[in-house]
């Protein structure tokens, strides 16, 4: 698709990725060490801890997904023998080389918006978690990963009022109509994120940290917070019985996923800033309250739940077998045509190729999941969900995070 305008429209979807990698190169690295205390400021932490092992684990997993879900001619990128190049020729009729990016989620779509999404959160971790993830070794996949996609994002911004937002792989979209379903809800309500992204200039001493308009924002971000938090007076009700926070139906877990990366970057301002105590309605709570909350979330993702199964592919012993992935249900030596695709959607057996990292849209509220490959509502992975695990992981795979803050 095309957009065309003469006002901001469209693009300035776009611009909020540039936005942020501008503002983003004006940050110093604080490197801190975590601490608890209930009294008193807290602290500024020192450089990360020791490694948490599982954390680490689950974040070299979650980041293959982003391999598998690139667009393009992988060349040295190929690392997953099932995966071949793809969609070379997107973008040919508007003389554009627009065959980089990623696909959506478990068919063929490319779209704009949500790999923006996805871009700006990645972009979002490895600015605040980059030496956490120097550590394990995945700073460098990230920053592959990242550019795979802006790569992408810059060349469906050719010319001002100009930009290519979405891009269906095959003559027409034939090839998508074929079976499954695209899942994306909420990646296009980003106001909790806007509102804990800006409250982190009013900690660190920003000449404009006492303007009005920053200080609502962090008051706004610090309700989320309290919302989050299991005891807090303002604790939000909607969560499973086993604690996991609870949105939509329809790709469960980017939500609960999303609120513990917040909750884990709003812990590290606080200890990086030597805020010691957030306040809940008249109820001190610390920084390593959200990063317990932010612990148990991603706990059970990776199978600290009733179901004994983590709903990261590749993760553990039990996982989804049933992905709903096409690359994944189809052999890599399958001879199929335009309208095979539906027998390997139905086939019983499970999946030929393990889709390693991907985030499926996990349980129903009743904590029971349905591994069924024609069950996009819960067995559908995304990019934006891969993001903020990895962001999520990131912040945990280490005792003590480390989180910039501007000069």
């Amino acid at each position: 698709m095309r957009v065309k305008q003469s006002s901001r429209g469209c693009c300035w979807w776009f611009l909020v990725v540039v936005t942020l990698a501008l503002v983003y190169d004006a940050i110093v690295y604080t490197v801190h060490k975590k601490t608890e205390k209930s009294e008193g400021a807290a602290p500024i932490p020192g450089p990360p801890g020791a490694i948490e092992k599982k954390y680490v684990d689950a974040l070299k997993i979650a980041m293959q997904f982003f391999d598998i879900q690139k667009s393009g001619e992988l060349g040295h990128s190929k690392r997953f023998s099932w995966r071949g190049d793809s969609a070379l020729t997107d973008g040919s009729q508007a003389k554009l080389d627009l065959s980089k990016g990623m696909y959506d989620a478990g068919d063929l779509m490319k779209f704009g918006f949500p790999m923006a999404f996805t871009a700006t959160i990645l972009s979002w971790a490895i600015l605040e978690y980059g030496d956490q993830m120097a550590v394990v070794n995945q700073l460098d996949p990230a920053q592959d990963s990242l550019k795979w996609i802006t790569d992408y994002l810059i060349n469906a911004h050719p010319e001002e009022n100009v930009l290519y937002v979405q891009y269906v792989t095959g003559k027409n979209g034939e090839a998508f109509a074929q079976w499954g379903s695209p899942a994306w809800f909420s990646w296009d309500n980003k106001l909790a994120g806007t509102q804990v992204l800006l409250s982190r200039l009013t900690f660190f001493g920003n000449k404009d940290a006492s303007n009005l308009g920053l200080q609502n924002y962090r008051k706004t971000a610090e309700a989320v917070m309290c919302s989050l938090i299991p005891d807090s007076p303002t604790a939000t009700e909607s969560r499973t019985d086993s604690g996991l926070i609870w949105v939509s139906e329809w790709n469960a877990l980017q939500h609960p996923v999303a609120s513990a990366f917040l909750a884990s970057l709003y812990s590290d301002y606080m200890l990086s800033s030597g805020t010691a105590k957030l306040s809940c309605n008249g109820y001190s709570y610390k920084p390593s309250d959200l990063r317990t909350f932010a612990k148990s979330q991603a706990d059970y993702v990776l199978g600290n739940n009733p179901m004994k199964m983590s709903f990261l592919v590749g993760y553990g012993e039990n996982y989804p077998q049933y992905v709903h992935h096409r690359g994944a249900s189809i052999p890599a030596d399958a001879k199929t045509g335009c309208k095979d695709g539906w027998t390997w959607l139905e086939r019983k057996e499970p999946n030929p190729n393990v889709a390693a990292g991907a985030l499926v849209g996990g349980p129903f509220l009743n904590e029971t999941f349905v591994d069924d490959r024609n069950n996009s509502m819960q067995a559908e992975p995304t990019t934006y969900n891969s993001a903020v695990i990895v962001g999520l992981l990131s912040g945990l795979v280490t005792t003590s995070s480390a989180v910039q803050s501007f000069t």
